[in-house]
């Protein structure tokens, strides 16, 4: 980590050291914060157990070849959900900041 001059001094002195000790008290101190973290920890967790267990179950359910044709058309769909769900939250900004022209 590099520290700019005005910080070399406060760092020798173990300054800085001390102020991150103190901010990392204070973040591990708030339970609200620590609980809302371990829930989108586990929500990220049980996303991406999600992307690598659906081939497997639909693979051992349908078939390695209906499987993957099943798996891939619920990607599909999903990504289309999400690029329609997204364009209409896109297209009232893009209209307020088109340049008026004249």
């Amino acid at each position: 980590m590099r520290l700019s001059p005005g910080t070399r001094r406060q760092h020798r002195r173990g300054g800085s050291v001390r102020r991150g000790a103190a901010q990392w008290r204070s973040v591990l101190a708030n339970r609200l914060f620590l609980l809302f973290s371990v829930a989108m920890i586990g929500s990220c967790v049980l996303t991406f157990q999600v992307y690598l267990a659906l081939p497997l179950a639909a693979g051992g359910g349908l078939g390695d070849t209906a499987g993957t044709r099943a798996t891939t058309g619920l990607f599909v769909v999903a990504a289309a959900v999400a690029v329609l769900a997204r364009s209409g939250r896109l297209a009232s900004p893009a209209r307020e900041l088109t340049p008026a022209s004249g």
